[in-house]
């Protein structure tokens, strides 16, 4: 009887084990299945005040990256999240994989992170070496931009009033479609799913 017992727990235990790992991919609103196969790495750096107006802010204003901004906002609104051109909370985006028309500002040299972080003060040193790596991780695939091939980016939210990055996170993922509206819907998905999740890496 113990034997028997020990045979039909051990498939048991094998299904809870599986079951645990599939949850342990991040579920996207809207989205039954993955439309960019990849990982989102989220870094909360202070409480994202509550009840506040979000923006987004486009560094190279095309028609492309104006959209997606549309796109985001939509997915903001659709979390419940307010929006404003006024907003106090600003998202800002980079792409090192010139994806949906975001692009990164240029990252930065040694000597410019240096400069960058004596302005910054000490308060924000650790948040001025985790954007230089990002950077630097991500320079390696810059020419990495068709569809198909791995895409990149970058999100920070800021608190405009306090003038200080409140949450960060990297993306990274193999898109299965050449629909682009369909891409940039589902990654502000991830990306606005992710805000109230713990630090660290999930799949989706």
């Amino acid at each position: 009887m113990r034997y028997w017992r020990a045979r039909v727990a051990l498939p048991l235990a094998l299904i809870l084990i599986s079951t645990a790992s599939a949850h342990a991919q991040q579920a996207v609103s809207g989205f039954e299945e993955s439309v960019c196969e990849g990982q989102i790495s989220t870094f909360p750096l202070d409480t994202i005040p509550a009840d506040q107006f979000y923006w987004v802010d486009i560094f190279d204003e095309t028609d492309e990256a104006l959209a997606f901004r549309e796109t985001f906002l939509a997915s903001l609104r659709a979390d419940g999240r307010k929006t404003n051109r006024d907003g106090r909370l600003v998202f800002n985006f980079e792409s090192e994989s010139a994806f949906l028309g975001l692009n990164s500002r240029g990252g930065i040299d040694t000597a410019q992170g240096n400069a960058r972080r004596e302005r910054d003060g000490n308060r924000d040193v650790g948040i001025s070496e985790l954007r230089d790596t990002i950077r630097e991780s991500g320079s390696s695939r810059r020419n990495q931009t068709a569809l198909g091939q791995q895409l990149d980016a970058k999100a920070e939210l800021r608190d405009a009033e306090i003038g200080r990055v409140v949450w960060l996170a990297t993306l990274s993922c193999a898109p299965l479609t050449g629909d682009r509206k369909l891409l940039a819907r589902f990654i502000s998905n991830v990306i606005v799913d992710s805000m109230d999740r713990e630090g660290g890496q999930t799949t989706f």
